[in-house]
């Protein structure tokens, strides 16, 4: 498991995540691309051990985040048996503790290693953060196009149908289902494919 996992990880990460996997005996599942979320925690409720899953379309760095900050669910875990805050007090101070070192090292390249020092003052799910988010998309393997980068009035596709962005309101944009002609809100951060009209 530890080889394999590496191969997702930027290098050097690995000696920091892999211990606390093993020692924990994680149940650790890379899946294939999901829209809604980048990884997830279940305790050990329904299950004989601890399970992460993330998404392995992720790129390296992206990857290690989600993948502590899962860590982090499982050690807030730990001390409360409970996830009802799940991004509460605890999780916080755990989080930053376990990205903590890593940011002392050469883990991160440094407007990464920035903008993670900058979230860690009050960290939540990294795609809250609308600066960390822009600067891990740098990474990615392919350009993505964010919903924020495309005109008003075109087209894009998102999840199997095409929508017309229309206006801003905040961080998301009010944009219209081209089949349905039903209006959904969508983050600006989105990814989005351009659809010639």
């Amino acid at each position: 498991m530890k080889n394999e996992l590496a191969e997702f990880l930027p290098a050097g990460a690995i000696d920091f995540v892999f211990p606390f996997l093993d020692s924990n005996r994680v149940h650790l599942k890379v899946t294939g691309q999901r829209a809604t979320k980048h990884g997830d925690y279940r305790p050990p409720v329904n299950y004989p051990n601890h399970r992460i899953s993330i998404n392995g379309s992720l790129n390296p760095y992206s990857f290690l985040i989600t993948l502590v900050h899962e860590m982090a669910h499982l050690e807030a875990w730990k001390k409360n048996k409970s996830i009802r805050e799940p991004h509460g007090r605890l999780w916080k101070t755990t989080f930053a503790a376990m990205m903590t070192p890593m940011l002392d090292n050469d883990i991160f390249p440094p407007d990464l290693k920035q903008a993670l020092r900058s979230h860690l003052q009050n960290p939540r799910a990294s795609t809250g953060d609308k600066n960390l988010t822009v600067i891990l998309q740098r990474y990615d393997r392919k350009k993505s196009i964010l919903l924020q980068e495309i005109p008003v009035d075109a087209l894009f596709a998102l999840n199997g149908r095409i929508f017309k962005k229309l206006e801003k309101l905040r961080t998301h944009y009010q944009c219209q289902c081209q089949h349905t002609k039903r209006m959904y809100r969508v983050n600006g951060l989105a990814e989005v494919a351009p659809v010639q009209g």
